[in-house]
């Protein structure tokens, strides 16, 4: 069971600066954060769930990189005319087909350790926060997971 959200008015920009910076210091894997809008990225949200899913995907990202590898974790902001988007790419081994539908399932999970609770958990955070999140995998590729949030209407 999901704690009750705290929305706040938030910056996304400011929320994944935080988050990136946790995990920059893997100095095996290089990380870039790109943030095109020029203003704050104001959206209706709870700082610390949005903390966990970004610290969630970052963490898979790295996760699916293959032993001696160096991952390639790109994560970038941008904005529509009534949303931002972050998107959240890596250079992981990919999401099998058949692997696909079940993604988002509680309990599944394509690691040898870990609950399988990190992205049902996400996406039931994104969506309480009227956001999507969906994903795109190539096969010994790599992943990319978008999450779209409404902009805060001023």
């Amino acid at each position: 069971k999901m704690p009750k959200a705290k929305e706040i008015e938030l910056d996304l920009s400011e929320v994944l600066t935080n988050s990136v910076a946790v995990f920059a210091e893997y100095d095996q894997h290089d990380f870039s954060l790109t943030i095109e809008p020029k203003t704050e990225a104001l959206v209706w949200a709870d700082k610390d769930l949005l903390l966990r899913v970004f610290n969630n995907l970052i963490k898979n990202a790295l996760q699916c990189v293959p032993v001696g590898s160096t991952g390639k974790i790109k994560i970038i902001l941008t904005e529509q005319n009534d949303s931002y988007t972050v998107s959240v790419k890596d250079n992981g081994v990919g999401i099998k087909p058949s692997e696909k539908d079940k993604i988002f399932v509680p309990y599944f999970t394509t690691k040898s350790k870990g609950t399988g609770l990190g992205l049902a958990m996400s996406k039931q955070i994104i969506e309480g926060m009227k956001g999507k999140i969906w994903f795109e995998s190539q096969l010994d590729v790599g992943t990319t997971f978008f999450i779209t949030f409404p902009k805060l209407k001023s």
